[in-house]
């Protein structure tokens, strides 16, 4: 498995346990469908090729460079 695609898999893996836990501390139901989801997330990855990834990590760059913006805005207002 190449890096790039070891670190997208890591990186959804780890984001959607977090939102899991935060969101689904009292509710089975959204647990079990996070697990489902993380294990189709898993299924897709390994579906796509390495440029694929590479497309989607920087489009993932991108908009995290985009909220980064968005949120110092913010900042800058309160």
């Amino acid at each position: 498995m190449s890096g790039i695609i070891k670190y997208f898999r890591e990186f959804i893996e780890g984001r959607s346990e977090e939102m899991c836990v935060a969101l689904g501390k009292n509710n089975k139901e959204y647990k079990e469908l996070c697990i489902k989801s993380s294990d189709l997330q898993k299924k897709i990855i390994d579906a796509l090729g390495d440029e694929q990834i590479s497309v989607i990590k920087e489009e993932l760059y991108k908009a995290g460079f985009i909220d980064g913006i968005k949120v110092a805005k913010l900042i800058d207002k309160i």
